[in-house]
C-alpha cells in the first residue's frame, strides 16, 4: 500500500476513535471501586478494613440541552470583538499565573549566603557579657 493512503487511513481511523470517544461522554458513567487493607499499631492488633464506592457521572449540560431544546442554543460563536477580547486577557492572565507558580518555587529553594563556603560549620557562640 502507498504511503500516502496509509496516512489517509490512519487518519480516518482516528477521526473514528475520536468521533466515539466524544459519543461516549455524552452517556452516564457507572464507576465500582474497593479495596481492603489491615490497619493497627502492630500486626497483632491490626484489624481488616473494607472501602467500597460506587460514582454516577451524568453529564447534566448535554441531557438538558436535549431534553430542553427550546431555552438552549445548539452552539454559541463569538463576535470579533468577543474574540479580540478573551485574547487580550487570556495573555496576561497566564502570565500572571505562569510568574505565581514561578515565584512559589522560588519561595522554596533555599538562599545560597555569598562569602560562607560549604563546609564552614559554626563555633562556640559568646554573649556580649564574655559568658560561653
Amino acid at each position: 500500500m502507498r504511503p500516502e493512503l496509509k496516512a489517509v487511513a490512519s487518519e480516518i481511523r482516528s477521526a473514528e476513535l475520536l468521533k466515539k470517544s466524544a459519543q461516549s461522554v455524552r452517556l452516564p458513567r457507572l464507576s465500582l471501586s474497593g479495596g481492603w487493607s489491615y490497619q493497627g499499631l502492630t500486626p497483632a492488633s491490626s484489624i481488616p478494613t473494607y472501602q467500597y464506592g460506587a460514582f454516577l457521572d451524568v453529564p447534566l449540560v448535554y441531557l438538558s440541552v436535549r431534553l430542553m431544546p427550546d431555552i438552549h442554543p445548539v452552539s454559541v460563536q463569538l463576535a470579533p470583538e468577543m474574540k479580540l477580547t478573551l485574547v487580550i486577557w487570556f495573555v496576561p492572565v497566564l502570565m500572571l499565573a505562569g510568574g505565581l507558580i514561578v515565584a512559589r518555587f522560588r519561595k522554596d529553594r533555599p538562599i545560597p549566603v555569598i562569602g560562607v563556603p560549604d563546609n564552614a560549620t559554626a563555633g562556640p557562640f559568646t554573649w556580649a557579657g564574655g559568658v560561653s
